[in-house]
């Protein structure tokens, strides 16, 4: 979704939860330039992945054009924490991507580490009161997935 916009800023990407460098490799693919693409997850086994914490990003303010948080937001305690430090590192015009798996509220059952329906930030209100300085451009509820599964994605822009 995000190389699809016109003016993003394909020289400096974060891709927050990548794990595995994955992310990293197709987002190259879709012209991100390799020296300015760098994962942050809790752990990696790849230089590219940088081991911190979403909660506290241990980037400098305005550090990146483009940031991807693509279904790790869910393993949040305190997602308008992140959601902060997400606003905090990228510069100004910069773009940032959010998808999650969306859960029914009723849906009580709870994979170990993901919280069930009632207690996850999941839908495009609720991002959007956690990102109150930025434009919400793109704002996508109920995408289904090949297997029943449905997901809300978002793109906002931080204005200039």
């Amino acid at each position: 979704m995000l190389s699809s916009i016109p003016d993003v800023d394909f020289n400096s990407l974060l891709c927050i939860g990548p794990r595995f460098t994955t992310e990293l490799i197709v987002a190259e693919q879709k012209g991100f330039k390799h020296d300015g693409i760098r994962g942050l997850d809790t752990f990696s086994y790849s230089d590219r992945v940088d081991t911190g914490d979403m909660h506290s990003l241990p980037y400098g303010d305005e550090s990146f054009g483009t940031i991807l948080c693509g279904w790790t937001i869910s393993y949040s305690t305190n997602p308008s924490r992140a959601a902060h430090e997400m606003n905090r590192v990228l510069r100004p015009g910069g773009y940032l991507l959010i998808a999650v798996q969306y859960v029914e509220p009723t849906d009580e059952e709870s994979v170990p580490g993901i919280f069930k329906g009632s207690d996850r930030i999941q839908t495009l209100p609720e991002f959007d009161a956690m990102l109150p300085d930025l434009t919400r451009v793109i704002g996508l509820e109920g995408v289904k997935q090949p297997g029943g599964s449905s997901h809300t994605i978002t793109v906002y822009k931080k204005p200039a």
